[in-house]
């Protein structure tokens, strides 16, 4: 009864029943977000704040430094980079004041293309499980949340954070 209010010929039904035929296609996500963009306009975008980012690098690079390279392909292994980097570093912001800065040379992928400790396997499972996530002009304080750094960027923030 929910959706019988709707146009049956209409853009959003249409775009539903597409996704949900690829989705029973057997499509799977290793990402939350990747599911839900499918399904609607997310407003938020994945940051790493400024101030956290050599922070960040380190920790990536101490977690595959204690992987045994054989057991690169082990199950878990992105649950446990979520759960004990990714977690640690990932803030959402609001969508609007990073529309036009979401460039390859703000995001984890360019930092993994050019970091030369590690080897070609890590840097492709990295910029998989990483896709979308940028370095941002932000700070973080645990007690305070995501503040900007820049001014201009403080007084957007000031009426959506």
């Amino acid at each position: 009864k929910l959706y019988s209010a709707l146009n049956k010929d209409g853009k959003y039904l249409k775009k539903f029943y597409s996704t949900l035929d690829i989705l029973d296609a057997g499509y799977m996500s290793d990402r939350k977000t990747e599911a839900q963009r499918m399904f609607r306009e997310i407003s938020s975008i994945s940051i790493i704040p400024l101030d956290k980012q050599e922070a960040f690098q380190n920790e990536i690079i101490t977690f595959f430094a204690t992987i045994p390279e054989q057991k690169e392909k082990r199950k878990g292994l992105y649950t446990k980079f979520k759960m004990f980097v990714l977690a640690k570093y990932v803030v959402s912001i609001p969508n609007n004041p990073w529309k036009d800065k979401r460039e390859y040379i703000n995001s984890v992928e360019c930092w993994a293309d050019s970091n030369s400790e590690l080897d070609n396997k890590l840097k492709e499972k990295l910029k998989h499980w990483c896709r979308e996530i940028y370095f941002a002009d932000y700070e973080y304080d645990f007690n305070t949340g995501v503040n900007s750094s820049n001014e201009k960027q403080k007084k957007y923030d000031s009426t959506f954070l």
